[in-house]
């Protein structure tokens, strides 16, 4: 597969992660934004990720397969507990 770009997401006056390529160039979770925007000449892309709403959205969707999937069907089904900690963070239980 060809090498990934170097890309970090932004909230308001930092950035919130990026992947394995921007923390190469020293972007990571908590960078200023303005110190962010001085890697753009080495080809980092800064997305904007203010609006949450798609997020959400799928994040519902997954915590909801999950817990169909984890229902399951017959009578040696485990039923464990299903806890959502966050929007992309479950525990299984």
């Amino acid at each position: 597969p060809p090498p990934q770009p170097p890309i970090a997401v932004r909230q308001k006056h930092i950035i919130v992660t990026s992947n394995y390529p921007a923390r190469s160039l020293g972007v990571g979770k908590l960078s200023s934004y303005v110190e962010a925007t001085k890697k753009t000449a080495q080809g980092l892309i800064i997305v904007d990720g203010s609006d949450l709403t798609t997020f959400r959205l799928h994040s519902v969707k997954i915590y909801e397969s999950m817990r169909s999937w984890l229902r399951g069907e017959g009578p040696n089904r485990a039923n464990p507990r299903l806890e959502k900690k966050g929007m992309d963070e479950f525990l299984i239980q």
